[in-house]
């Protein structure tokens, strides 16, 4: 998770689209994690959903955070995450082909994948 991870033009493509048409149809509770910045900037914008990775103004803790999030994307979704968050994106660039029993696949198209626990 870095800041090469925002993009700077916004186009989304139909996966982008439907994750977050599902995120604001569901609204899961509790926190938000997506490696793609793109996700954390839109989803509070196009669902009732709050980001684990958010505006750095806005977000407690953001290094420890970002360090949370990279080691969890980097472990291939082995390493803890904190209770609060609810739900978790996998995209299509993520090497995260198995979540731990604990989450539930909600949401897969375009390579995208949703789960939530």
């Amino acid at each position: 998770i870095e800041k090469s991870n925002y993009r700077e033009n916004i186009t989304l493509n139909a996966g982008e689209r439907g994750v977050l048409q599902w995120l604001g149809k569901h609204s899961p509770s509790g926190l938000f994690l997506a490696r793609d910045g793109m996700f954390s900037y839109l989803s509070p914008a196009y669902a009732n959903v709050t980001p684990y990775l958010g505006h750095a103004i806005f977000t407690p803790n953001l290094n420890g955070r970002l360090d949370t999030a990279s080691a969890f994307y980097s472990s291939r979704g082995t390493a803890a995450i904190p209770s609060e968050v609810r739900c978790v994106l996998i995209s299509p660039s993520d090497s995260i082909r198995v979540m731990p029993p604990n989450w539930t696949l909600q949401y897969a198209r375009g390579g995208y994948r949703l789960y939530s626990r």
